[in-house]
């Protein structure tokens, strides 16, 4: 289906509230978050985060050990490294999850009354994930499954972090199960200085080789481990094409660059504006 809008046993049909939709069912993907106002521990908070996310999964037919990317937001600076061990701990030790490809940013999230927010995607069915990791920073992670790669990097900055990125995808591309190599389709870019924008814009555009460039999403936020850069992307082995919106007058016409969007398979991916708000929500101001 193109898109179903998932319910859980504690909120069914008729009873969610009209500002979130429960979960998000397409095309084989499964898209959740998971919210929490505050607990007396990190971990708990976590858990019960997450415990929200299996929900929504069961939902959706699916499960935890079918999950292969999370996006978190930490409200307080100062706190990923911390929220990344009890991410991290809490999806392989209490759900079974096995990799995923977690992005922690510090940063509120829609929300800002909530202290944490995590959002995850998993599939649905298939052949199972193959994880790849990187050797030297345990940060960095890809998960294949199907013909999508979904990856989860940070570095000091953008030209590393997007060569990691790239190896990362190559492994994947290599295994067999994925059949060819992957195309970058869709990256989320954290970044310490909004000024760097422009820079990650150019690292993008220089290291395509010919590819089409990836939708992106660039937003200030706080990172690990002193980390200047984070990407959090998804690479498809499907023929990737771009569609560039032609500015019609208002708005729209003072949108630089043009809007573009990514088509790769069944899914289109939206580049965002570069954001200003500190929850980025402004980025999904963009029409294309």
């Amino acid at each position: 289906p193109e898109k179903v809008v998932l319910y859980t046993s504690w909120w069914p049909p008729g009873t969610e509230r009209v500002e979130e939709a429960v979960g998000i069912l397409s095309r084989g993907e499964v898209f959740m978050t998971g919210m929490m106002e505050t607990n007396h521990t990190l971990k708990a908070q976590v858990q019960q985060e997450l415990l929200d996310v299996r929900d929504i999964a069961a939902g959706g037919h699916t499960d935890m050990q079918h999950i292969v990317s999370c996006v978190v937001n930490s409200k307080y600076p100062g706190t990923a490294a911390d929220v990344r061990r009890v991410v991290s701990s809490e999806l392989e030790d209490t759900f079974n999850a096995g990799g995923v490809a977690i992005t922690v940013v510090e940063m509120p999230g829609e929300f800002e009354v909530f202290n944490t927010s995590t959002t995850c995607r998993a599939v649905v069915g298939g052949d199972g994930k193959r994880v790849f990791k990187d050797a030297n920073n345990s940060a960095n992670v890809a998960v294949a499954t199907g013909t999508l790669v979904h990856v989860s990097v940070q570095g000091s900055g953008i030209v590393d972090a997007l060569s990691a990125a790239k190896d990362l995808i190559a492994r994947a591309g290599s295994n067999a199960s994925v059949n060819s190599s992957a195309t970058l389709v869709d990256c989320f870019v954290g970044v310490a200085n909004i000024s760097d924008a422009a820079a990650v814009r150019a690292a993008f555009q220089s290291s395509s080789n010919g590819d089409v460039v990836p939708a992106l999403t660039i937003a200030k936020a706080g990172l690990s481990d002193g980390a200047g850069v984070a990407l959090h992307c998804v690479a498809s082995t499907e023929a990737a094409s771009v569609v560039v919106a032609t500015p019609t007058g208002g708005d729209s016409a003072a949108i630089v660059p043009a809007p573009r969007a990514v088509v790769a398979g069944e899914f289109v991916y939206v580049d965002g504006l570069t954001s200003n708000l500190t929850n980025a929500t402004d980025a999904l101001a963009r029409r294309a």
